[in-house]
């Protein structure tokens, strides 16, 4: 049986916001479950997020100032479908607020805004491009310094099918050029 807590920490794609768990969520089968799960919602009148958003927000880092910290940055090195051994050189750029890559702008995906979070293990980003004739490509990845580890979820709704792919890759800054 899952958990409330498992149910909440999983977005409409199934992928955990805090990880990067694959795993589909399962609908809830009974409708009795449901509705205690709403119940307890109402009744509770509280997220689990609600105590993080109590806390003094003089205290926390502005989304603004975190993601200003990514302004300007492009990230290059290899990113291609999992299991591919030779995945192309692509790059990760991070410019007036929006997020976007040399690949997907080839493709026709539309520079989107991104999302930023301070967590453990570095920075976390979350972005998702459209593309009109492509589908969506959800990209979630994390700085932790030295690198960029980015994983990309492509989705492309046909009429009988969905598509949908997975891609992994890692950016690093270029070095300056020596004079």
């Amino acid at each position: 049986m899952r958990t409330l807590r498992s149910y909440l920490s999983e977005n409409s794609w199934g992928v955990a916001m805090n990880g990067f768990n694959l795993g589909r969520p399962k609908p809830i089968k009974r409708s009795w479950q449901a509705a205690l799960l709403i119940g307890c919602l109402i009744v509770l009148g509280v997220t689990p997020g609600a105590a993080a958003l109590a806390q003094d927000a003089s205290s926390r880092p502005s989304a603004r100032h975190v993601s200003a910290e990514f302004e300007g940055l492009r990230f290059v090195g290899p990113f291609g479908a999992e299991g591919e051994k030779n995945p192309k050189q692509d790059a990760f750029m991070f410019k007036d607020g929006k997020f976007a890559t040399a690949s997907c702008l080839e493709w026709g995906f539309v520079p989107a805004p991104f999302w930023v979070r301070r967590g453990a293990k570095g920075l976390h980003f979350l972005a998702e491009l459209k593309s009109p004739d492509h589908g969506t490509m959800r990209y979630e990845g994390v700085f932790d310094g030295t690198k960029l580890t980015v994983v990309g979820y492509w989705k492309k709704e046909r009429w009988y099918w969905t598509i949908e792919r997975t891609y992994r890759g890692e950016g690093r800054l270029p070095k300056p050029a020596s004079k």
